[in-house]
């Protein structure tokens, strides 16, 4: 955790992604705002859960899950913004 004592910036590693053990995301608490690297890609607007899901997508919402995060906008670094909803529906979650 980072902070100047009005914002707040949280770093958490997500264990075990197939893809590098060694990802962080950024979590900004107040804006509810996650940026992740690798793990997942807003290339396209999902309507329903993807049918097949990338392992690193899979650990990440697995990650998410575990740190109990309340996100509403995901800032990935490959893609678009998106709602949450759009990572969720991605892990083949679903809304």
């Amino acid at each position: 955790v980072i902070t100047d004592g009005s914002r707040v910036v949280e770093m958490h590693r997500l264990v075990g992604n197939p893809h590098n053990n060694g990802l962080y995301v950024i979590y900004l608490p107040n804006e509810k705002i996650l940026s992740v690297a690798d793990a997942f890609s807003a290339r396209s607007m999902l309507k329903t859960p993807a049918k097949e899901v990338e392992p690193s997508t899979v650990n990440l919402w697995e990650n998410l899950v575990r740190l109990k995060l309340d996100i509403r906008t995901v800032l990935p670094i490959h893609g678009r913004k998106v709602g949450f909803e759009q990572l969720k529906l991605a892990a083949g979650q679903q809304p």
